[in-house]
């Protein structure tokens, strides 16, 4: 694996009798002190984000954390160790899955016009994470677990969840099926919508179905966003045309599960979690499709749960993943390569990921069901209803719009 600049810089490890806890306790190793002031930033910025997840930790479960490069940092909540260790390995030969943690998707401008649905590509972040998880999975395998699988998660960028509700809007107004709108690019979109009133979905929208009505409001919230009149059937064209190009077409679930099929990974060990949008929802999903038997596995203690995620990522996803999983599972966290360009961009990326966790740590304090399928329920409830909000743009939330039509279809 070749050399990189890090979050843990080799060889910077507390001398004897060290304290370890908060950057401001910690003296900061020779070797880092002997590196520009951005290195040792960098190297006190990941320990302080390690060192406020662990603290926030339930304490309640057996966590094991092997970092990209080893450290002899002591945490609290959880064991570090090295990628060779025995309880790696013991985690393997029994784990009933590695889940592969998304990062980002971005849509290739230089996408082949003939393929309009391959408009997206994965990022090196992304790529890392799933060779690491490959590598996981073909040393499980070695170990003798014939049935560990691959679980690459999928990631959406808020900005793009109003276009995927209304692509039903774009069928309707193009008279095509929604599952061919992918596949058309936006200049047949644009000859499609010719003429069109696209205000139909305004009548569409009456019927009590939750796509329609789902739809219906996305619609009305790319209008607001562009600041179009939604009689004027020009300017409504004109502003979904430029949401429909942004927009990825392939999820990144699945370009995931391409790069672990060149891996090696069997197809039937790989299942794409492919709805969801951010670590949240990743590993909300994750957990609700074991509790429902979707991967052939139940929570137990015997069956712990390897979880891969990029440098900068990963501790923000330790404690996600600690508020979300059975506190009986054994959770094993790999680090990946974070592989970004430089060390101002690591450095920025774990800045937003410690302001992430500081927000989301208030977030989800307090969730606790009566049950695991209650704490499920309740989970869905506050992280659903954190999606779809824009302070600057008037808007019912599509999540609780959704839970309202259920409710009342259940009700009739």
């Amino acid at each position: 694996m070749p050399e990189r600049d890090t979050f843990h810089h080799g060889n910077t490890v507390p001398s004897e009798g060290q304290a370890t806890g908060s950057p401001e306790q910690t003296s900061v190793p020779n070797t880092a002190v002997q590196e520009s002031d951005r290195q040792y930033e960098d190297y006190a910025f990941h320990h302080q984000l390690m060192c406020e997840v662990t603290e926030a930790l339930g304490g309640k479960r057996d966590i094991t954390y092997v970092p990209f490069v080893p450290d002899s940092f002591g945490y609290n909540n959880i064991t570090s160790v090295d990628r060779n260790n025995a309880a790696v390995k013991e985690a393997l030969k029994t784990a009933g899955a590695v889940i592969c943690v998304g990062r980002e998707i971005v849509v290739d401008p230089n996408h082949d016009p003939a393929f309009p649905e391959r408009n997206t590509t994965d990022t090196a972040s992304a790529r890392s994470n799933v060779a690491t998880s490959s590598e996981l999975f073909h040393e499980a395998c070695k170990l003798g677990n014939e049935d560990v699988k691959v679980i690459p998660t999928a990631w959406m960028h808020n900005r793009y969840i109003d276009m995927m509700f209304a692509l039903p809007v774009l069928a309707e107004a193009a008279g095509v099926n929604v599952e061919d709108v992918t596949h058309i690019s936006e200049g047949q979109m644009l000859r499609l919508l010719a003429d069109k009133d696209l205000g139909i979905f305004n009548e569409v929208a009456k019927q009590m179905q939750v796509k329609s009505k789902l739809a219906h409001q996305a619609f009305h919230n790319i209008m607001a966003k562009c600041g179009v009149d939604a009689d004027n059937n020009y300017e409504v064209a004109k502003a979904f045309l430029k949401e429909y190009k942004s927009y990825p077409r392939t999820g990144e679930s699945v370009l995931m599960k391409e790069s672990a099929l060149e891996h090696g990974v069997p197809a039937d060990r790989v299942i794409e979690e492919p709805d969801s949008v951010d670590t949240n929802t990743n590993l909300l999903n994750v957990a609700t499709a074991i509790e429902n038997g979707v991967y052939g596995f139940e929570f137990s203690e015997e069956t712990p749960l390897v979880i891969v995620a990029g440098q900068d990522h990963l501790p923000r996803t330790m404690w996600i993943a600690d508020k979300i999983f059975p506190p009986n599972v054994p959770l094993v966290f790999v680090e990946s390569d974070a592989a970004l360009p430089d060390k101002e961009t690591l450095h920025d990326s774990c800045n937003r990921e410690l302001a992430s966790f500081r927000k989301g740590r208030e977030w989800l304090r307090n969730v606790q069901g009566s049950d695991y399928q209650d704490h499920l329920e309740k989970l869905e409830h506050v992280i659903g209803g954190g999606y779809f909000g824009n302070e600057d743009i008037p808007r019912k939330n599509l999540a609780k719009l959704a839970k309202e039509i259920q409710e009342e279809a259940a009700a009739r």
